[in-house]
Formats: C-alpha cells, sequence, structure tokens
C-alpha cells in the first residue's frame, strides 16, 4: 500500500460565497464533511487541511484534525491548486520526517463524496497501477453530444453535428470531471504539474456525490441532497 498524503484545500477568501469552507451543511461546518470522510477512509498515512485562516484550522482541530501550520504562500484565489499541493507536500514532509508516494486532493466543497468513494478510488489507483485518478459522474439531463454553440450573429451550431441524428441510447457514454477525488503518484504530480495525463483512471462517482458547492445556491441544494444521500458513518479504520 502507497503511503498517502490527503491535502483538503480550505481557504478563508471565498469571494462567490463568503466564509463558504465554514457554512452550515446539515449542521456541521462544510470542511467537516471531508475531514470526516478521509479519517474515516482508514487509506491515508497523513491528511492534512491546507488553510490560511484560524476559524477553519479550529473547525478542523474541533473535527479531531491537528492543523500544525497556516498556508503561508499561495493563499490568494488566482493560486494555482497544484502549486498548493507541492508547496504542501515538501512542508509536511520537512515537519513530519514522512515521504509520501502519492497525493490525495479532495476538496471541501464536495461533501457527499464519502469514506467509501474514499476507499473504492485509492484501491482503483493501487490495482491499477495508474499514473493518477479523477472522479468524474455521468452526464444527466443534458445530453453533451447535441450541445450548441452560439455565434456573434446569434446564429445557433451544433458542436456535434454528426451526433445530432443518432438515438440517444446509441451516442456513446460521456463523463463529466468533478472536483470530488484528485489522486496522483508524487513523481507524475512533481513532472507533469497536472492530474490530467495519460493512462488517468476515471473514478466514477454518483452524480450526488461530485455535487461541487461554487454558487450561494448550491449551499441550499447541498442542504436538501445531504438529507438524503448524507452517509452512515463507517467504522473508522484504525
Amino acid at each position: 500500500m502507497v503511503n498517502i498524503l490527503a491535502i483538503i484545500p480550505a481557504r478563508g477568501g471565498s469571494q462567490r460565497i463568503p466564509g463558504k469552507n465554514l457554512a452550515l451543511i446539515a449542521g456541521k461546518p462544510l470542511v467537516e464533511w471531508t475531514i470526516k470522510a478521509a479519517q474515516d477512509s482508514g487509506m491515508c498515512g497523513r491528511i492534512h487541511l491546507s488553510t490560511d485562516d484560524v476559524k477553519i484550522r479550529a473547525a478542523a482541530e474541533k473535527a479531531g484534525l491537528p492543523v500544525p501550520f497556516l498556508r503561508e504562500q499561495h493563499a490568494d484565489s488566482h493560486a494555482p491548486l497544484v502549486d498548493v499541493l507541492l508547496y504542501e507536500l515538501t512542508r509536511c514532509e520537512a515537519y513530519y520526517g514522512e515521504q509520501y508516494d502519492a497525493i490525495l486532493l479532495l476538496q471541501a466543497t464536495s461533501p457527499l463524496r464519502n469514506a467509501l468513494h474514499i476507499q473504492q478510488a485509492v484501491k482503483q489507483f493501487e490495482d491499477t497501477n495508474a499514473p493518477s485518478l479523477i472522479s468524474v459522474h455521468a452526464f444527466h439531463g443534458a445530453n453533451p453530444w447535441w450541445a450548441l454553440t452560439r455565434d456573434d450573429s446569434g446564429t445557433f451550431q451544433f458542436a456535434h453535428p454528426d451526433k445530432v441524428k443518432q438515438r440517444s441510447q446509441d451516442l456513446p457514454h460521456s463523463y463529466c470531471p468533478n472536483g470530488a477525488i484528485f489522486m496522483a503518484r508524487r513523481d507524475v504530480l512533481e513532472a507533469q504539474k497536472t492530474f490530467y495525463v495519460p493512462g488517468a483512471q476515471a473514478f466514477i462517482l454518483p452524480w450526488y456525490a461530485g455535487f461541487d458547492i461554487d454558487e450561494p445556491e448550491d449551499l441550499e441544494l447541498i442542504n436538501l441532497l445531504a438529507q438524503q444521500y448524507a452517509p452512515a458513518p463507517l467504522a473508522r479504520a484504525s
């Protein structure tokens, strides 16, 4: 089993939803959902919350995750996420005196991705010896093969005109990446600076598990979804 560093990024400076990472979802701070999922999965050699905010740090520690240091660099909204991950990888290895084989990125904005999903994703990553793994969900509702573009004159064009006359059941299955789970070997991430590399595995999640909180109205929807899809806690692996 590879030694995994799980990183949960949670800045304090959300612009579209102020205080997003501390917003209450079914009575718990948003960031706590991902912390608990990572802890209960038992798959992570180390779980690290990357935050620049003392209130988020306090919420994490209340949930049982020590946060020994705050993010001092790459803390604005323009910082590439991979820079944050490599920065925290270096700091965690120096602080804990450990070396990690793989990075597991768990974004706090997908609270319904649970411990079982993490277990299954890590198993797929290890079993396939993949360079990276990216969670996806099947498109539902809108069919991407029938997507339209609009030019400056207001005229619509089909993005895939060869697919328009095909029955939906005859079209290839299509999937959308979501922000719930990303994983990569550390050498791949250091060299390529992306999870989207040749040979990347797709880990298929139910659509609700990949739901990403991005706009204020998403908070209302995720509270409704949590009533239906919040999992029973797994027995935490020792």
